[in-house]
């Protein structure tokens, strides 16, 4: 799995093996594994609350996957032009960076405690419809975007017309997995700090290993 990591190597990647080995043991069901949410209406992460208002009339609902891969993590959203995720992905946000695992910290109803640092953002328009909607908003400061080019807007994260954060950003949460279900803390305000950290898990967003 670290071969393939590093094979894959990008700048949102911590390519140092020793740290990637040990994150991988710390947590072995976090690894290698989608963790999918279910289509929602609304936005799982307060911070693209913006985006599905901008595209109201085009966009529907979303969908979140989390992957972990040694130390690393990427989390993708993506938005559908259906009200059940179903047909193609419109527009894809992928944010890409490191994770550190406290297990030593934990919640009363078993969280233990997660720091993750996103670096990297990158956006894809994956139909026709996706393209016209990102063109007509100048999606993250563009009105050339093209179907199924990812492109790299980390730069651009912050206009209000995109992600409407800082990137790099830091997250610190709490989660636990049952089986092969992930849960995590209360929905990010965008970029907490440690002392900000959820005390209890949101029990009502699951997100299932694929």
């Amino acid at each position: 799995a670290t071969a393939a990591l590093l094979a894959g190597c990008s700048k949102d990647h911590n390519l140092n093996p020793f740290e990637n080995a040990k994150t991988a043991s710390d947590e072995r069901d976090l690894q290698a594994r989608d963790f999918k949410s279910e289509c929602s209406l609304e936005p799982l992460d307060a911070i693209f609350t913006g985006i599905l208002t901008a595209f109201q009339a085009s966009l529907q609902a979303s969908r979140v996957t989390y992957r972990f891969e040694g130390a690393n993590i990427k989390r993708t959203t993506e938005f559908f032009t259906s009200t059940d995720c179903s047909g193609k992905t419109a527009l894809s946000f992928v944010e890409g960076g490191e994770f550190n695992l406290h297990k030593d910290q934990k919640s009363k109803d078993g969280g233990k405690a997660i720091d993750i640092d996103y670096k990297q953002l990158l956006v894809t328009a994956k139909t026709g419809e996706g393209v016209e909607a990102a063109n007509a908003l100048k999606l993250c400061g563009s009105d050339s975007w093209k179907e199924d080019n990812e492109n790299d807007v980390t730069a651009q994260a912050a206009d209000s017309n995109c992600l409407g954060v800082e990137m790099p950003r830091h997250n610190s949460n709490i989660y636990r997995v049952d089986a092969k279900v992930l849960y995590l803390g209360k929905p990010s305000d965008n970029s907490n700090q440690p002392d900000d950290r959820p005390t209890s898990l949101n029990l009502s967003v699951k997100y299932t290993a694929k």
